[in-house]
């Protein structure tokens, strides 16, 4: 019960004191009824109004609650069909209808945490043998490194996770007041034993503008120089790798939404990805 019926209630069981409370002449009923006076009329007034505030039909407001689980439901009907295309597997399929792509209830955050995981260390592995032959062929640079380990990899996984992060709130995937115990699980997950030496990249990369050049210049430079070594030509090298800032983010961002069962925004960067030379 609202506020407003609890105050009409009060009102009825005040009036009803009040007049039996009273003697009748003190009302002045004109009429030669009690209650006749005009203050009784005004009684009944303020009554009248209580009672129309308090029990009129609130207006219905569900159009962008509609609106939402529409579009859910024809983004999980379109991850059916290109599940139906390619793998035309169930289990798969069941696990998409159990996932409410915005907002996710907890009990999914392991599972879409781990997929974003994985996704992100393959890429990771590509993206490194990549670098690694474009600055031997097409730079001709002499390279020390050609394993993805250490600083290399606290380094992209660094630029991945704040990549992941940024992707994820301006999509709204995971509302803003549990973004942190996502974040939490995501990190744990990627980082491992490593968080300290990853969290030293990251917090480098955020002293930047967000997506912007000078931030994925620096983070090139780091590993470049972990692949062909700190000399004079490590920064040129790192500069000419940031051409592949695109893909790069496009990448990141299909991982992630894929892992939320966001079809419509895989389908829309890969149109982009294979827009862009690789």
């Amino acid at each position: 019960m609202n506020s407003l019926k609890i105050l009409f209630f009060v009102y009825i069981l005040f009036c009803i004191f009040l007049i039996l409370s009273t003697p009748s002449e003190t009302w002045t009923a004109p009429e030669r009824i009690r209650g006749g006076s005009i203050l009784w009329v005004i009684m009944w007034m303020i009554g009248i109004f209580l009672g129309l505030l308090a029990f009129r039909k609130p207006k219905e407001n569900n159009l962008s609650s509609n609106n939402k689980n529409y579009e859910n439901k024809n983004k999980v009907n379109d991850v059916k069909n290109i599940y139906n295309d390619s793998l035309n597997d169930e289990e798969i399929i069941n696990e998409i209808e159990e996932l409410n792509f915005l907002h996710p209830s907890r009990e999914f955050w392991g599972k879409i945490s781990f997929k974003i995981s994985k996704g992100l260390e393959e890429f990771r592995i590509q993206w490194f043998i990549s670098c690694i032959k474009f600055l031997k062929d097409e730079m001709k640079f002499e390279t020390c490194n050609n394993r993805l380990n250490s600083d290399a990899e606290y380094a992209i996984k660094a630029y991945q996770l704040y990549l992941t992060s940024f992707f994820i709130e301006q999509m709204n995937y995971i509302p803003s007041f549990d973004g942190n115990d996502f974040a939490d699980i995501l990190y744990a997950q990627v980082c491992g034993t490593d968080m300290d030496k990853i969290y030293m990249y990251h917090s480098a990369y955020c002293d930047y503008p967000d997506l912007s050049w000078g931030q994925f210049n620096r983070f090139c430079r780091d590993v470049t120089e972990f692949i062909i070594g700190k000399n004079s030509n490590y920064f040129e090298a790192g500069i000419a790798m940031g051409g592949t800032f695109i893909t790069f983010l496009l990448m990141n961002n299909i991982i992630v939404a894929d892992a939320f069962g966001d079809a419509i925004t895989v389908r829309e960067f890969t149109k982009k990805l294979d827009e862009q030379w690789l």
